[in-house]
């Protein structure tokens, strides 16, 4: 019981590290949002506080981002408001809501594309490292255009993902700005995974990998270390799949990103699961259900349990096997149920636009 209890403590230690740090940052910018003198600081924190909830309590951080658009209105500074409205879309993405992300990212875009909106600007250098108010302009675009993608993928519509990447490479090119382009290389070599072209998509990520680390913009390198590590499984090189997905949960529990260190934690299983070390496979699986739990993100829950139940039948746990399989399948299918309500939603407003496609290669 001893060994088991240290087991158990030792286990837990990363999270109760990560909710020791992560409240402190709270309790410190909570602190600084009521002390502020004045509108922009208070528009900066809530802009920080949105960042910080949106990608594991998109909730929370839809609220922040809403007061955010609300003090960039008061103080018209068009920018601040491109930015919000895209950062709301973010957020409603994450919540399913794709008719209200979509309708969001196109307040942001038709303010953004509007040349004058960088005339009355504050803090310019806060949208993509931009050196001027006409980059930043140009960057908020870029990103839009970028998240777009990501709000089509959800509705598997790959044309326009393919426009809306497109359009973000080429804005990252123009401004050679890191983040875009390593945001957008990335998702096209996600896009040539998905049409299981590996080795396109291996050179995508390399080349992303590249952008990232002449970047300042550095918190999602994990995720593609993570992206090279699930190809190399494709590959069946599990070697080089255990070195990068070793690699995904360093810099993911470095920069305290739970949701990609929960998904690296489950592909980390996988890679141990194909190598035959089953123990291996058991502990990161139940690592990343685990740190999935920690932020609530059922869809890592769901997955992490399949995952176990797979892993406790080639032990011979069929009971286990069974068990974890039912959660996990009863967890899955509730979230493909409201995905597909939303989806139909958003696929009936019938938005249509001209697509112009480009080659990727």
């Amino acid at each position: 019981m001893k060994i088991l209890l240290k087991t158990l403590v030792l286990f837990m230690l990363p999270i109760l590290s990560f909710a020791q740090s992560e409240q402190q940052f709270i309790d410190h910018m909570k602190a600084e949002l009521e002390n502020a003198t004045n509108d922009t600081i208070r528009l900066e924190i809530n802009r920080n506080l949105g960042f910080y909830f949106q990608d594991g309590e998109a909730e929370i951080g839809l609220a922040y981002h809403q007061k955010q658009l609300e003090l960039a209105k008061k103080l018209n500074l068009k920018l601040w408001e491109a930015d919000a409205y895209q950062q709301v879309a973010y957020c409603y993405r994450w919540l399913d809501n794709l008719p209200a992300s979509y309708e969001n990212y196109i307040k942001g875009l038709k303010i953004a594309e509007d040349p004058a909106s960088s005339e009355n600007t504050y803090a310019h250098n806060n949208f993509s490292y931009s050196k001027s108010p006409e980059e930043a302009r140009q960057s908020i675009i870029g990103m839009i255009h970028y998240e777009m993608s990501s709000l089509y993928a959800r509705s598997r519509q790959i044309d326009k993902v393919d426009y809306h990447l497109s359009e973000a490479l080429e804005i990252g090119k123009q401004l050679n700005n890191k983040k875009i382009l390593s945001l957008s290389t990335r998702d096209i070599g996600k896009l040539y995974a998905v049409k299981e072209e590996s080795n396109n998509a291996l050179n995508y990520f390399w080349i992303a990998l590249k952008h990232y680390e002449n970047s300042p913009y550095k918190t999602q390198i994990g995720v593609v270390h993570q992206f090279i590590s699930e190809e190399y499984i494709n590959q069946k090189k599990y070697d080089s799949a255990l070195f990068h997905g070793k690699k995904a949960i360093e810099f993911s529990s470095r920069d305290i990103k739970l949701t990609p260190l929960s998904n690296s934690q489950i592909n980390l299983g996988q890679v141990f699961k194909k190598m035959g070390d089953l123990d291996s496979a058991a502990v990161y699986t139940r690592k990343g259900i685990e740190t999935a739990k920690s932020i609530n993100s059922m869809s890592f829950i769901g997955y992490g349990n399949v995952q176990l139940s797979s892993i406790y039948k080639l032990q011979g746990k069929n009971a286990l096997a069974y068990d974890y399989l039912q959660k996990g399948k009863n967890l899955l299918d509730s979230i493909n149920d409201a995905y597909i309500n939303r989806l139909i939603q958003f696929q009936n407003l019938g938005f249509d636009q001209k697509v112009r496609l480009k080659c990727l290669l």
